[in-house]
Protein backbone atom coordinates (compact mmCIF):
# COMPACT_ATOMS: atom_id res chain seq x y z
CA UNK A 1 0.00 0.00 0.00
CA UNK A 2 1.08 3.37 -0.93
CA UNK A 3 2.71 5.90 1.72
CA UNK A 4 3.08 8.78 2.17
CA UNK A 5 7.00 8.50 2.34
CA UNK A 6 6.54 7.27 -1.21
CA UNK A 7 4.99 10.15 -2.33
CA UNK A 8 6.84 13.76 -3.51
CA UNK A 9 4.43 15.23 -0.37
CA UNK A 10 6.87 16.14 1.71
CA UNK A 11 9.41 17.43 -0.89
CA UNK A 12 6.05 19.55 -1.64
CA UNK A 13 6.18 21.00 2.12
CA UNK A 14 9.48 21.59 2.25
CA UNK A 15 9.39 24.17 -0.59
CA UNK A 16 5.89 25.40 1.21
CA UNK A 17 8.31 25.85 4.62
CA UNK A 18 11.40 27.38 2.75
CA UNK A 19 9.58 30.19 0.74
CA UNK A 20 6.14 31.35 1.86
CA UNK A 21 3.56 31.28 -0.56
CA UNK A 22 6.20 30.44 -3.24
CA UNK A 23 3.30 28.26 -4.98
CA UNK A 24 0.76 31.56 -5.45
CA UNK A 25 4.03 33.70 -6.53
CA UNK A 26 4.79 30.78 -9.05
CA UNK A 27 1.18 30.81 -10.22
CA UNK A 28 1.74 34.75 -10.69
CA UNK A 29 4.41 34.80 -12.40
CA UNK A 30 3.60 32.08 -14.66
CA UNK A 31 0.54 33.82 -15.71
CA UNK A 32 2.17 36.92 -16.56
CA UNK A 33 4.45 34.97 -18.55
CA UNK A 34 1.55 33.50 -20.70
CA UNK A 35 0.57 37.00 -21.15
CA UNK A 36 3.67 38.81 -22.42
CA UNK A 37 5.78 36.25 -23.86
CA UNK A 38 5.98 34.46 -27.02
CA UNK A 39 4.22 31.04 -27.59
CA UNK A 40 7.27 28.81 -27.04
CA UNK A 41 7.61 30.35 -24.09
CA UNK A 42 4.31 30.56 -22.50
CA UNK A 43 4.02 26.56 -23.04
CA UNK A 44 6.27 26.32 -20.29
CA UNK A 45 5.51 29.30 -17.88
CA UNK A 46 5.20 27.51 -14.94
CA UNK A 47 9.16 26.30 -15.74
CA UNK A 48 10.23 30.19 -16.47
CA UNK A 49 8.18 31.08 -12.96
CA UNK A 50 10.16 28.03 -11.14
CA UNK A 51 13.71 29.48 -12.29
CA UNK A 52 12.97 33.38 -11.57
CA UNK A 53 11.62 31.91 -7.93
CA UNK A 54 14.97 29.93 -7.11
CA UNK A 55 17.35 32.65 -8.76
CA UNK A 56 15.43 35.08 -6.40
CA UNK A 57 16.50 33.18 -3.12
CA UNK A 58 19.35 31.23 -4.08
CA UNK A 59 22.60 31.91 -1.59
CA UNK A 60 25.53 33.53 -2.75
CA UNK A 61 27.93 31.28 -4.74
CA UNK A 62 25.03 29.11 -5.99
CA UNK A 63 26.49 27.12 -8.94
CA UNK A 64 24.67 27.19 -12.11
CA UNK A 65 23.67 23.64 -12.03
CA UNK A 66 22.53 23.55 -8.33
CA UNK A 67 20.22 26.46 -9.52
CA UNK A 68 18.66 24.15 -12.47
CA UNK A 69 18.19 20.94 -10.45
CA UNK A 70 16.30 23.05 -7.87
CA UNK A 71 14.61 24.87 -10.29
CA UNK A 72 13.32 21.43 -11.99
CA UNK A 73 12.45 19.98 -8.68
CA UNK A 74 9.98 23.52 -7.88
CA UNK A 75 8.36 22.90 -11.21
CA UNK A 76 7.57 19.53 -10.83
CA UNK A 77 5.87 20.22 -7.69
CA UNK A 78 4.02 22.81 -8.69
CA UNK A 79 2.84 21.07 -11.50
CA UNK A 80 1.94 17.50 -9.24
CA UNK A 81 0.38 19.42 -6.57
CA UNK A 82 -2.06 20.74 -8.94
CA UNK A 83 -4.17 16.85 -9.27
CA UNK A 84 -1.25 14.92 -7.02
CA UNK A 85 -1.51 11.80 -9.54
CA UNK A 86 0.92 8.70 -8.45
CA UNK A 87 0.94 5.55 -10.40
CA UNK A 88 2.24 2.81 -7.82
CA UNK A 89 3.55 0.32 -9.28
CA UNK A 90 3.24 -3.19 -8.41
CA UNK A 91 6.86 -4.27 -7.77
CA UNK A 92 7.02 -7.74 -9.75
CA UNK A 93 5.79 -5.71 -12.97
CA UNK A 94 8.38 -2.70 -12.05
CA UNK A 95 11.39 -4.85 -11.81
CA UNK A 96 10.12 -7.18 -14.56
CA UNK A 97 10.05 -3.32 -17.08
CA UNK A 98 13.56 -2.75 -15.28
CA UNK A 99 15.18 -5.89 -16.39
CA UNK A 100 13.90 -5.75 -19.51
CA UNK A 101 15.29 -1.97 -19.92
CA UNK A 102 18.95 -3.89 -18.89
CA UNK A 103 18.36 -6.17 -21.90
CA UNK A 104 16.87 -3.84 -24.24
CA UNK A 105 18.40 -3.85 -27.77
CA UNK A 106 15.69 -2.84 -30.12
CA UNK A 107 15.13 0.86 -28.56
CA UNK A 108 16.03 2.36 -32.26
CA UNK A 109 12.68 0.68 -33.81
CA UNK A 110 10.39 2.93 -31.52
CA UNK A 111 9.79 6.45 -32.59
CA UNK A 112 10.33 9.24 -30.20
CA UNK A 113 6.74 9.68 -30.95
CA UNK A 114 5.61 6.98 -28.12
CA UNK A 115 7.34 9.27 -25.45
CA UNK A 116 5.27 12.54 -26.43
CA UNK A 117 1.80 11.84 -25.04
CA UNK A 118 1.82 11.21 -21.51
CA UNK A 119 -1.52 10.59 -20.08
CA UNK A 120 -0.55 13.96 -17.60
CA UNK A 121 1.52 16.42 -17.62
CA UNK A 122 3.54 15.85 -14.49
CA UNK A 123 2.62 12.76 -12.42
CA UNK A 124 4.85 10.60 -10.26
CA UNK A 125 5.59 7.22 -10.67
CA UNK A 126 6.00 5.07 -7.31
CA UNK A 127 8.52 1.98 -7.75
CA UNK A 128 10.66 2.00 -4.37
CA UNK A 129 13.32 0.61 -4.42
CA UNK A 130 13.08 -1.01 -7.88
CA UNK A 131 15.86 0.79 -9.80
CA UNK A 132 18.00 1.36 -6.92
CA UNK A 133 17.64 1.17 -3.25
CA UNK A 134 17.35 4.55 -2.06
CA UNK A 135 14.60 5.81 -5.14
CA UNK A 136 11.80 6.07 -4.77
CA UNK A 137 10.45 6.97 -7.84
CA UNK A 138 10.54 10.49 -10.45
CA UNK A 139 8.38 12.87 -12.21
CA UNK A 140 8.85 12.08 -15.79
CA UNK A 141 7.90 15.28 -18.09
CA UNK A 142 8.48 17.17 -21.48
CA UNK A 143 9.52 20.79 -22.13
CA UNK A 144 10.57 22.75 -25.27
CA UNK A 145 14.22 23.56 -25.32
CA UNK A 146 14.58 27.15 -24.87
CA UNK A 147 16.82 27.81 -27.55
CA UNK A 148 16.26 25.27 -30.15
CA UNK A 149 12.46 24.94 -29.61
CA UNK A 150 12.71 20.73 -29.46
CA UNK A 151 10.77 18.63 -27.41
CA UNK A 152 13.00 17.58 -24.32
CA UNK A 153 11.91 14.39 -22.10
CA UNK A 154 13.16 14.81 -18.48
CA UNK A 155 12.99 12.99 -15.41
CA UNK A 156 13.17 14.22 -12.21
CA UNK A 157 14.33 11.52 -9.55
CA UNK A 158 13.42 11.77 -5.74
CA UNK A 159 15.56 9.88 -3.48
CA UNK A 160 14.23 8.67 0.20
CA UNK A 161 16.36 12.08 1.72
CA UNK A 162 13.93 14.02 -0.67
CA UNK A 163 16.70 14.86 -2.68
CA UNK A 164 16.57 14.90 -6.58
CA UNK A 165 18.17 14.69 -9.16
CA UNK A 166 16.73 15.61 -12.93
CA UNK A 167 18.52 13.73 -16.29
CA UNK A 168 17.13 15.03 -19.85
CA UNK A 169 16.96 12.69 -23.33
CA UNK A 170 16.96 15.01 -25.92
CA UNK A 171 14.26 14.22 -28.37
CA UNK A 172 16.00 15.64 -31.39
CA UNK A 173 16.40 11.93 -33.53
CA UNK A 174 13.90 10.20 -35.11
CA UNK A 175 13.89 6.80 -32.93
CA UNK A 176 14.23 6.42 -29.01
CA UNK A 177 17.91 5.09 -29.32
CA UNK A 178 18.95 8.04 -31.52
CA UNK A 179 18.20 10.38 -28.77
CA UNK A 180 20.22 7.94 -26.02
CA UNK A 181 23.25 7.69 -27.79
CA UNK A 182 22.80 11.55 -28.56
CA UNK A 183 22.25 12.87 -25.24
CA UNK A 184 24.95 10.33 -24.01
CA UNK A 185 27.48 11.48 -26.06
CA UNK A 186 26.79 14.84 -25.40
CA UNK A 187 26.68 14.71 -21.23
CA UNK A 188 30.25 12.91 -21.45
CA UNK A 189 31.69 15.72 -23.41
CA UNK A 190 30.12 18.76 -21.63
CA UNK A 191 32.45 20.38 -18.84
CA UNK A 192 30.95 19.88 -15.73
CA UNK A 193 31.52 21.84 -12.01
CA UNK A 194 33.91 20.29 -9.67
CA UNK A 195 32.80 17.44 -7.42
CA UNK A 196 29.53 16.73 -10.04
CA UNK A 197 29.81 13.40 -12.14
CA UNK A 198 27.97 12.92 -14.97
CA UNK A 199 25.03 9.88 -14.04
CA UNK A 200 23.83 9.61 -17.36
CA UNK A 201 24.10 6.23 -19.31
CA UNK A 202 21.98 3.71 -21.48
CA UNK A 203 21.20 1.52 -18.70
CA UNK A 204 20.18 4.28 -16.45
CA UNK A 205 17.87 6.32 -19.13
CA UNK A 206 16.32 2.79 -19.98
CA UNK A 207 15.42 1.98 -16.90
CA UNK A 208 13.45 5.34 -16.49
CA UNK A 209 11.88 4.77 -20.00
CA UNK A 210 10.75 1.53 -19.77
CA UNK A 211 8.25 2.56 -16.16
CA UNK A 212 7.50 5.66 -18.20
CA UNK A 213 6.49 3.97 -21.44
CA UNK A 214 4.03 1.49 -19.78
CA UNK A 215 1.61 4.35 -18.35
CA UNK A 216 1.63 5.15 -21.85
CA UNK A 217 1.02 1.98 -23.16
CA UNK A 218 -2.54 1.56 -24.48
CA UNK A 219 -2.67 -2.05 -23.14
CA UNK A 220 -1.49 -0.70 -19.71
CA UNK A 221 -2.64 -2.65 -16.57
CA UNK A 222 -4.00 0.48 -14.57
CA UNK A 223 -6.65 0.59 -12.11
CA UNK A 224 -9.32 3.16 -13.07
CA UNK A 225 -10.19 4.53 -10.28
CA UNK A 226 -7.83 5.91 -7.23
CA UNK A 227 -7.12 4.33 -3.99
CA UNK A 228 -9.70 4.51 -1.39
CA UNK A 229 -7.38 6.96 0.55
CA UNK A 230 -8.58 9.60 -1.88
CA UNK A 231 -10.62 12.56 -0.82
CA UNK A 232 -11.58 14.44 -4.35
CA UNK A 233 -11.14 18.16 -3.57
CA UNK A 234 -14.29 20.72 -4.26
CA UNK A 235 -13.17 22.99 -7.33
CA UNK A 236 -13.24 25.88 -4.49
CA UNK A 237 -11.38 24.20 -1.60
CA UNK A 238 -7.91 25.56 -1.30
CA UNK A 239 -4.94 22.82 -2.30
CA UNK A 240 -4.10 21.54 1.20
CA UNK A 241 -1.27 19.06 0.57
CA UNK A 242 -2.37 16.02 2.70
CA UNK A 243 -2.27 13.06 1.78
CA UNK A 244 -6.20 12.42 1.11
CA UNK A 245 -5.65 14.67 -1.96
CA UNK A 246 -3.29 11.83 -3.55
CA UNK A 247 -5.04 9.87 -6.71
CA UNK A 248 -3.22 6.80 -6.57
CA UNK A 249 -3.41 4.53 -9.52
CA UNK A 250 -2.77 0.67 -8.82
CA UNK A 251 -0.58 0.00 -11.86
CA UNK A 252 0.10 -3.57 -12.43
CA UNK A 253 -1.64 -5.78 -9.93
CA UNK A 254 -3.33 -8.08 -12.49
CA UNK A 255 0.04 -8.45 -14.43
CA UNK A 256 2.25 -8.38 -11.41
CA UNK A 257 0.51 -11.29 -9.84
CA UNK A 258 0.57 -13.50 -13.18
CA UNK A 259 4.10 -13.03 -13.66
CA UNK A 260 4.74 -14.49 -10.01
CA UNK A 261 2.58 -17.23 -10.80
CA UNK A 262 4.59 -17.37 -14.14
CA UNK A 263 7.75 -17.06 -12.29
CA UNK A 264 6.74 -20.32 -9.86
CA UNK A 265 5.87 -22.16 -13.08
CA UNK A 266 9.34 -21.36 -14.48
CA UNK A 267 10.68 -22.46 -11.35
CA UNK A 268 8.86 -25.62 -10.52
CA UNK A 269 9.12 -26.82 -14.31
CA UNK A 270 12.91 -25.87 -14.37
CA UNK A 271 13.44 -28.02 -11.07
CA UNK A 272 11.60 -31.32 -13.16
CA UNK A 273 13.55 -31.03 -15.78
CA UNK A 274 16.56 -31.52 -13.79
CA UNK A 275 15.14 -34.22 -12.02
CA UNK A 276 14.16 -36.40 -14.99
CA UNK A 277 17.27 -38.84 -16.29
CA UNK A 278 16.44 -38.56 -19.79
CA UNK A 279 15.47 -35.83 -21.55
CA UNK A 280 13.34 -35.97 -24.96
CA UNK A 281 15.52 -35.10 -27.51
CA UNK A 282 14.87 -31.96 -29.18
CA UNK A 283 13.13 -30.50 -26.16
CA UNK A 284 13.32 -26.57 -25.67
CA UNK A 285 14.81 -25.55 -22.45
CA UNK A 286 12.72 -23.95 -20.07
CA UNK A 287 12.84 -20.16 -20.37
CA UNK A 288 11.62 -16.75 -20.10
CA UNK A 289 11.17 -14.91 -23.52
CA UNK A 290 10.94 -11.37 -22.21
CA UNK A 291 8.23 -8.68 -22.24
CA UNK A 292 8.94 -6.38 -24.93
CA UNK A 293 7.78 -3.05 -27.11
CA UNK A 294 5.29 -3.32 -29.85
CA UNK A 295 3.97 -0.10 -31.62
CA UNK A 296 1.80 0.55 -35.08
CA UNK A 297 0.44 3.95 -36.60
CA UNK A 298 -3.34 4.83 -37.18
CA UNK A 299 -4.37 7.40 -39.32
CA UNK A 300 -3.67 8.15 -43.17
CA UNK A 301 -0.20 8.58 -44.56
CA UNK A 302 -1.56 11.15 -46.37
CA UNK A 303 -2.43 13.71 -43.53
CA UNK A 304 0.61 12.89 -41.21
CA UNK A 305 -0.52 15.65 -39.24
CA UNK A 306 -3.59 13.08 -38.08
CA UNK A 307 -1.50 10.12 -37.81
CA UNK A 308 -0.94 8.52 -34.26
CA UNK A 309 1.33 5.85 -32.46
CA UNK A 310 -0.37 3.64 -30.77
CA UNK A 311 2.44 1.42 -27.84
CA UNK A 312 1.32 -1.97 -26.67
CA UNK A 313 3.73 -3.93 -24.04
CA UNK A 314 3.85 -7.80 -24.90
CA UNK A 315 4.02 -9.57 -21.52
CA UNK A 316 7.06 -12.02 -21.25
CA UNK A 317 5.95 -15.98 -21.82
CA UNK A 318 7.11 -18.94 -20.53
CA UNK A 319 8.57 -21.28 -23.15
CA UNK A 320 9.56 -24.76 -23.03
CA UNK A 321 7.28 -25.93 -20.22
CA UNK A 322 6.86 -29.64 -19.45
CA UNK A 323 3.00 -29.93 -20.07
CA UNK A 324 3.11 -28.56 -23.63
CA UNK A 325 2.28 -31.10 -25.92
CA UNK A 326 4.46 -32.01 -28.59
CA UNK A 327 3.85 -30.32 -31.93
CA UNK A 328 3.38 -32.93 -34.67
CA UNK A 329 4.05 -31.49 -38.01
CA UNK A 330 1.70 -33.41 -41.13
CA UNK A 331 2.81 -33.21 -44.82
CA UNK A 332 0.30 -33.98 -47.10
CA UNK A 333 1.34 -36.98 -49.62
CA UNK A 334 0.40 -35.38 -53.04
Amino acid sequence: MLTEQNTPLPLVRQWSNLIPHCWEDLDELADKTRATQPSNMAADAELYAAMSIVQAHAVNGALPVEISHASFELFCCALWRRNKVVYTFDDTLAAELVQQADEWDDSDNLPIEVLLHPPYRCAFISCSGVIDPEIIGFFPFIVRDMDKGTPVFYVCVVYKTFSTLTMPLYLNGLTVGDCINATTKAANRAKHPDGYEVNLDRTTILRYLNLYLYICAANADIASTPAQTYRPRSAAAPIRDRFREVQSYDTGLAIGSALRRAQAEEKNTKAQQRGTARRRSGHIRTHTRRGHWHHFWTGSKSKPESRKVVLRWLHPMLVGRSDEPDTTTVHPVQ
